[in-house]
């Protein structure tokens, strides 16, 4: 063919294709007639021209030789360029070990190794990544790629071209198919770095902000960049780019090729600045990146014209610092070189080559680190706490997954509970000694939002510090497991803390005493097993150290096993103080564990692990008998179990100790028909035994124990008497029996191997302890895999319980006790007498008189010497003992029936004798019997009736002959208005059963309005709920309109919180009705409407037609109705599109209270998805700046913000022309979450800035803040001195700040006396929180003062009650500052205020002056009884008083005030021993105001002829004989004589019938 045609063709085309490009820039000739780029355009046109013709010829050439065959290799060079990475360093078959992956990734139109090459006429070629004398050297252990990628810019026009998503995914593929290295199996998460050249860095951040699953590894494997002339935002390209695009695009054509789409990546463009930003979000925190910029100039016009004149070269760099630099690169480097030459160098003495390869070790030095750290944190993840070690392992043996085992482990407030157990339960009773019970919802702590602020005595507080003190067996030891499970496998307070440390404080005394520190810990605890253990420790101890401990949890396990190192001169001492001083830490211990007088230890949230509640013991026998491999539960053992619960009201409260559940559990899995027994059940003793007889059954096969020389199977020994289980296991139950008792007396809970020696040795028993221990069910360990394990036992009712049979066994046998080695054995009648009243053994006591009850001589023996003198003389804790060991005994025991009515009709006699003193302790406990309330109910009179019907409300159970009784009267008609209220009160408050006659005649009563009136105002009070058949009714009269308690009512229900569906469903319909009737604008009740909404609020769950109707309420203009809204919508687990439709609705009302809310109810919402993004990032485009602001207020209160609406905020913080509301709002939000990492520098720009409202903006959100750094502090300080807003606004922030410098504190305590009265109150709380400062502080605080107090007052002004807070913290104060207070105390005229204050100071003295005492004591003359009251709290604190001084003390235990008699007992026994001569005169006194205390507390009054003494609490006070007194106390115990004991027997019974005639006169007196 000839050719000519084809080339007329290829012209034409050629024309069409240069007149398509060049027309669309014909517009722009007239402008370049006038330039120099005319003369480049004719010059480039010519050029084309020239090169064209080559073209056309070298196609001519090739048409005339297309007869001829396909050159192969002209077919392989037009194949598609793939990625391909190739090992350079070390060879791919060497088997060095290596520890990182260094990929070198080329830029535009080039490829590897050429591009990394130095090229110099007459020397050999130079590639710096493989040159042994280069990289390799420097980079150590690190495997050495290059990466080839398809990088050409002109593509083939046989395919179509690639996106640049594309190109990312080449190269993603690319690199994640690299070769597997030696030590593959070493290393399988290797750190990648990368070394990046012009757009090859471009393609890399397109690769690594991808989202697919398949390469997330490789993204998450990436830990350092280094740029090499990276264009981030383009290069000098796009100068020149508008006229020269054209011209490569023609060029393309005419070689029948595409440009490549890598080119547009070249010139500045919104995706790019999209893919830096994206880039930047999601790698600036764990990625090392360094970047190089060029300073040598190129030309781009002299790439396509050589010969181009200087004047039109335009020489500039090609990826200049403007362009270099990144966000998260603060300090690009500059390198003396062309762009082409930016990754080539020249050798090893190449001075940039050495900047570059000094960057790169560097940047490989940190990864290393932070790898060593990854790999430790990953190994402590994976190896430390892998499913295994965090197993809960039943009695069975079985394991029970984490998510079906102890559910919703429930925590307690500690210091709400101790306010509410004088309140509900008496100390004496089975729940309080097992906290086993129920605590109000509000005091409950659920264990995901442990660190939530929450409020203190007012203060908003973030818990960092938590002391979680719990028996043993109540799960003190799962909840540190769920702790560890739930961080690792559900994300449990990962934005907090990067790790949790779970450190078993026992283990520390494996410790090297010269080598007990931190890293020695991290090491012992995690890394023994690992080569790589003391690289591991090192790494994250310095970690720990730089990040100054703030992102790692401890979680410290067990401070009650090495309570003793918490002695300075223990060798764990040291490292103890470290742990328990950390910021985040989280410390369990036993409740006896006391900390006063060790470490100045303080917590932000102390709570106590209680037992299951009751809808948890129900989930745990369902989960139990649920087989793995049906699902479903069995019933027929579910639904029997719980039916047993229901019947046998102790064992139902015994199972809320998560350990007695699971061996109910077991047992009833193995033997339904054991247990079925009523009468076993009916005791405490009963149902151990049936347990603990169960478990021997299982230990003996495990055992291996034999009978006729077989090992004896677990069907063989089933059903087996106690008596035979004996003969099998009794040195073992000897042991258990020894251990158990031996720990009781001495107070020990843990049994370490050596102790188990010695308790053989008491014994002479022999048996293999190794072997033995770890096969007895009665007893765990926390460290089985330690060389000397120590045991406890399962809970402490099992020590209790074994400890008692020993003292049973030795009671039977007329044998002495065995305390100790150390220690000679005592009598039973002498241990009986030293310990039959001590609170510690009133568990061990019932067991004691449950095991002796098998013997009819034995148990009535017993009681007759519990009860023999001398006992106690006040005869609270003696009746109290006397009820709880006959609720042991069986009442069929025949023998000693006789013996029983007696004890019976004593403890009536003395529920009388409680009645009439307003009390009725007896009967707030189970153990009472049901025939002594009836008896005591028909007997007494109404008032004394009124006073046991009170008690009876803590019974889970009141008896049926009670319940009969009441409805007696209450149908009787014949009883006055306020017994029908208390009788009323107590069965409808009761959530035990009731027939349907009783319910009846309670809900006919609620007719009466005042009756209904009364109820519901005691019922809120007591903050407890209704039951529902009652409630039901309360809530019908509710609704209607005229009912006259409505709002009550409403909210009595808002403390319900779960309502019964019918009750829901009549207040979604009443708030429904109130919706309609505003729309038709009628008048409706907004007080009303807003008692529904809080009533609805409280249940756990609401249908979608109640949300609807509720979310409607979001229009109301009423503010608190609108909050009620919000906070109802943010309790939910679960909203709908639905509801976020109705929601959105009202976005596009005007009010901005409905906006605002609404945005807040956005926040809450379980699922964060882009919709809501969009709509709140719509919200803050709006054009009227006040919705701009109010959306920045309400995400303030989200509490997690996108990182879209960060950026969003975080621009209109910084936007010079936003309104400057908003920006304050902004900046607010930004704070409050801190979620952008250079927030610091932020802060200190904005504290600079010229305007005021912005400064105060941001000092009024350090308010929620954390202490900043002492920089930004000092600049807050500095605000101190300008206006009195921002002034306040400083002084707020740094109340909140603990630990200030001594300059923060002066500036503080120069506003103490600024002209402005609200600045001196607030400079005076700013200093609440402050640790004891340096003297010269305080000095400063003093004289400040002694200025204040020179004023005269009638009041306690507020800055001086804060004043006054503070030093009562600073103890001990200068004696300047004590005698001004001495000074102000004995001013005439001064304030019942100032004086409580004053005093609270001095008590937190150590043994003061005599001045100050003495001034203390005129205090006991004031008259005004409150500050007798403090003074009397405060000298029973100082334990060195002269005996002068207790004769003033003991006076005031005749005070007209219960208070300060009450004080007055305190403070005389808050000492180890009083003087009885001294005192005898009100001896009288002290017993009647003991007595008094003794029915709510446990104190008795002990009177023998060899001992006496007074018992409060756990501490014991001896009165002691001397004629002279020193003011010291005598560390013996000291005898009063024998007639002084017989004085005090005598005269006891008087002084109590004395005291009860007295009450019962006062009491008339009030009734009248």
């Amino acid at each position: 063919m000839s050719p000519a045609p084809d080339l007329s063709r290829r012209c034409g085309n050629l024309v069409r294709h240069l007149r398509s490009h060049v027309a669309p820039y014909s517009r722009h000739l007239s402008r370049m007639m006038n330039t120099s780029y005319l003369g480049l355009f004719l010059i480039i046109i010519l050029f084309l021209r020239r090169h064209i013709f080559r073209y056309i010829r070298h196609s001519l050439s090739s048409q005339s030789s297309s007869s001829s065959p396909a050159n192969p290799s002209v077919t392989k060079s037009s194949a598609p360029r793939g990625v391909r990475l190739f090992q350079v360093y070390p060879p791919p078959e060497s088997d060095t070990e290596t520890d990182i992956d260094i990929i070198a990734i080329h830029g535009l139109d080039t490829r590897s190794p050429d591009t990394w090459t130095w090229k110099e006429s007459g020397k050999p070629d130079v590639n710096w990544l493989c040159d042994e004398n280069m990289l390799p050297r420097r980079v150590a252990a690190a495997r050495i790629f290059m990466c080839d990628w398809p990088s050409n810019l002109f593509e083939s026009s046989g395919y179509s071209q690639k996106t640049f998503d594309e190109f990312a995914r080449l190269l993603l593929a690319g690199i994640a198919a690299r070769l597997r290295p030696a030590n593959y199996g070493k290393y399988k998460e290797r750190p990648i770095f990368f070394i990046a050249s012009c757009l090859g860095g471009v393609i890399l951040m397109k690769a690594l902000v991808r989202t697919s699953p398949g390469y997330r590894s490789v993204q998450k494997a990436v830990h350092g960049i280094v740029f090499l002339a990276t264009p981030f935002s383009g290069t000098s390209f796009r100068d020149v780019a508008e006229w020269a695009l054209p011209g490569i695009k023609t060029w393309a054509f005419i070689r029948t090729k595409k440009v490549s789409n890598l080119l547009y990546e070249t010139i500045s463009n919104p995706e790019l600045n999209n893919l830096c930003r994206d880039f930047t979000a999601l790698y600036q925190k764990d990625v090392h990146m360094e970047a190089f910029y060029e300073t040598g100039e190129t030309s781009l016009p002299r790439k396509l014209i050589p010969w181009l004149p200087a004047f039109l070269a335009q020489r500039k760099p090609l990826v200049g610092w403007e362009s270099a630099a990144l966000h998260v690169i603060h300090d690009p480097l500059p390198l003396k070189r062309i762009h082409l030459l930016m990754n080539k160098f020249s050798g090893p003495s190449d001075e940039e080559y050495n900047i570059v390869a000094g960057r790169i070790c560097d940047v490989l030095d940190r990864i290393r680190k932070g790898r060593t750290r990854a790999m430790a944190d990953a190994y402590i993840k994976i190896t430390c706490y892998k499913a295994e070690n965090l197993r809960i392992e039943r009695i069975s043996g079985d394991l029970l997954p984490m998510e079906r085992c102890y559910i919703n482990l429930a925590i307690v407030d500690q210091l709400i509970k101790k306010q509410t157990k004088n309140q509900d339960l008496p100390q004496s009773s089975l729940d309080y000694r097992l906290n086993t019970f129920t605590p109000h919802e509000e005091m409950q702590v659920d264990i995901w939002r442990l660190f939530d602020e929450r409020r203190d005595n007012g203060d908003i507080i973030q818990p960092r510090r938590v002391l979680i003190r719990g028996h043993a067996g109540v799960g003190k030891s799962t909840l540190c497991k769920k702790i560890v499970h739930d961080f690792k496998e559900h994300g449990m307070w990962r934005n907090m803390f990067e790790r949790i440390l779970w450190v078993p404080l026992r283990n520390l005394k494996r410790l090297n005493k010269s080598n007990c520190n931190l890293q020695a810990m991290l090491y012992e605890e995690y890394f023994t097993q690992t080569p790589k253990g003391n690289d591991f420790a090192c790494e994250l101890w310095k970690h720990l150290e730089e990040e100054t401990y703030k992102k790692t949890l401890f979680l410290l396990d067990g401070l009650d096993e090495v309570y003793e190192g918490l002695d300075k001169d223990n060798y764990m001492f040291n490292i103890l103080e470290t742990l328990l001083n950390l910021p985040t830490v989280i410390l369990t211990s036993r409740p006896h564990v006391s900390l006063a007088g060790r470490l100045e230890l303080k917590f932000d949230l102390e709570l106590e692990t209680v037992g299951f509640y009751p809808h948890q013991v129900k989930l745990y026998i369902e989960n139990v008998f649920t087989p793995h491999t049906k699902g479903e539960p069995d019933r027929q053992k579910v639904d029997g179990l719980q039916t047993l619960l229901e019947h046998h009201q102790l064992l139902k409260g015994l199972v809320r100790i998560p350990i007695q559940l699971d061996a109910l559990c077991y047992i009833w899995s193995d033997d339904t028909n054991s247990l079925r027994d009523g009468s076993v059940l009916e005791t405490m003793t009963g149902i151990y035994q049936a347990i603990v007889n169960m478990l021997w059954e299982k230990d003996i096969t495990r055992l291996q124990k034999k009978d006729d020389g077989k090992i004896i199977s677990r069907p063989e020994i089933r059903g087996a008497s106690l008596e035979m289980i004996k003969t099998y296991v009794h040195s073992e139950l000897c042991l258990l029996e020894g251990l158990a008792f031996t720990g009781m007396v001495n107070d020990t809970i843990s049994f370490t191997r050596n102790y188990c020696i010695g308790i053989l040795e008491g014994g002479n028993s022999q048996i293999l302890l190794g072997k033995t221990l770890p096969l007895l069910s009665f007893l765990r360990t926390s460290n089985p895999s330690s060389r000397d394990p120590i045991y406890h036992f399962l809970h402490m009712t099992f020590q209790e319980y074994f400890a008692a049979r020993y003292f049973v066994r030795h009671w039977t046998a007329r044998k002495p006790l065995f305390f100790s080695k150390d220690e000679p054995s005592k009598g039973l009648e002498i241990f009986v007498a030293h310990h039959i009243y001590d609170a510690r053994y009133n568990i061990f006591w019932r067991f004691v008189s449950g095991l002796l009850s098998f013997e009819d001589k034995e148990i009535g023996q017993f009681f007759r010497l519990i009860c023999y003198e001398p006992r106690d003389r006040l005869g609270t804790v003696h009746a109290r003992l006397i009820m709880h060991c006959l609720s042991e005994v069986p009442p069929g025991k025949a023998a000693f029936s006789s013996e029983r009515r007696k004890l019976e009709y004593a403890l009536e006699r003395w529920l009388t004798f409680e009645t009439s003193m307003g009390k009725a302790a007896l009967a707030r406990e189970m153990e009472c019997p049901e025939a002594l309330l009836t008896n005591v109910l028909e007997s007494v009179e109404i008032r004394e009736r009124k006073v046991l019907l009170k008690s009876l409300e803590y019974l889970p159970v009141i008896p049926s002959r009670v319940i009969r009784l009441l409805y007696s009267w209450l149908t009787g008609g014949n009883i006055g208005h306020n017994f029908k209220i208390a009788i009323l009160s107590l069965l409808a408050l009761y959530k035990g059963p009731l027939d349907n006659e009783v319910l009846d005649a309670i809900v006919s009563h609620l007719e009466d309005c005042k009756v209904q009136e009364t109820l519901i105002s005691r019922n809120e009070a007591m903050r407890f709920s209704f039951r529902m058949h009652i409630l039901n009714a309360v809530v019908t009269r509710a609704i209607d309109e005229g009912y006259p308690y409505y709002l009550t009512t409403m909210k009595l229900l808002s403390e319900c919180s779960r309502l019964d569906d019918k009750v829901i469903n009549a207040l979604v319909e009443q708030l429904e009705n109130k919706t309609r009737m505003q729309s038709h604008q009628r008048h409706v009740s907004e007080a009303q409407v807003r008692r529904i909404i809080e009533a609805l609020a409280c249940q756990p769950r609401l249908g979608e037609e109640a949300l609807r109707v509720i979310s409607a309420q979001l229009h109301n203009n009423d503010y608190y109705i609108r909050r009620a809204v919000v906070e109802t919508l943010k309790k939910q687990p679960y909203l709908s599109d639905d509801t976020l439709a109705t929601i959105t609705t009202a976005l596009e009302e005007k009010n901005l209270d409905v906006l605002e809310a609404v945005i807040r109810v956005l926040g809450s919402w379980p699922h964060p998805n882009a919709k809501i993004e969009g709509i709140v990032r719509s919200q803050l485009k709006r054009e009227d700046w006040c919705v701009r602001q109010r959306v920045m207020i309400a995400l303030r209160e989200w509490p997690q913000l996108s990182h879209g609406i960060i950026e969003n905020i975080k621009a209109q913080s910084i936007d010079q022309e936003e309104d400057i509301y908003v920006r304050c709002g902004a900046i607010r939000a930004l704070m409050k979450h801190q979620q952008v990492d250079d927030i610091h520098e932020m802060i200190t720009t904005w504290l600079q800035d010229e305007k005021w409202d912005l400064r105060c903006a941001v000092i009024e959100a350090f308010q929620s803040s954390p202490q900043p750094s002492a920089k930004i502090v000092d600049m807050v300080v500095a605000h101190l001195e300008e206006d009195l807003s921002i002034k306040m606004y400083a002084l707020r922030a740094l109340t909140n700040w603990p630990q200030l410098s001594n300059n923060a504190l002066d500036a503080i305590a120069k506003r103490l006396t600024d002209n402005d009265e609200a600045v001196q109150e607030m400079a005076a709380g700013a200093f609440l929180n402050q640790p004891r400062p340096e003297d010269s502080v305080i000095k400063t605080v003093g004289t400040v003062l002694s200025h204040l107090l020179s004023r005269k007052f009638n009041y306690i002004r507020p800055e001086m009650e804060r004043l006054f807070a503070t030093l009562e913290t600073w103890s001990p104060l200068d004696s300047n500052i004590l005698n001004t207070l001495v000074k102000l105390l004995r001013t005439t005229g001064c304030d019942l205020s100032v004086k409580r204050a004053v005093l609270r100071i001095f008590r937190a003295q150590h043994q003061p002056n005599d001045g100050i005492i003495e001034c203390v004591k005129e205090c006991l003359g004031d008259t005004q009884g409150r500050v007798r009251h403090v003074a009397l709290r405060l000298l029973g604190s100082w334990p060195h008083l002269q005996d002068k001084l207790l004769v003033n003390i003991a006076v005031r235990l005749d005070d007209e005030e219960w208070d300060a008699r009450q004080a007055a007992f305190y403070a005389l026994t808050n000492r180890s021993s009083l003087p009885f001569r001294v005192l005898k005169p009100f001896m009288e006194s002290m017993y009647k105001v003991a007595l008094e205390i003794s029915l709510d507390e446990h104190v008795y009054w002990y009177i023998g002829t060899e001992q006496s003494f007074i018992v409060v609490g756990a501490r014991k006070v001896h009165w002691e004989m001397r004629e002279d007194s020193t003011g010291s106390d005598l560390e013996s115990e000291s005898n009063i004589s024998v007639d002084d004991a017989l004085w005090l027997r005598d005269r006891a019974p008087k002084w109590r019938e004395e005291y009860r005639a007295r009450r019962e006169r006062e009491a008339l007196l009030e009734d009248i």
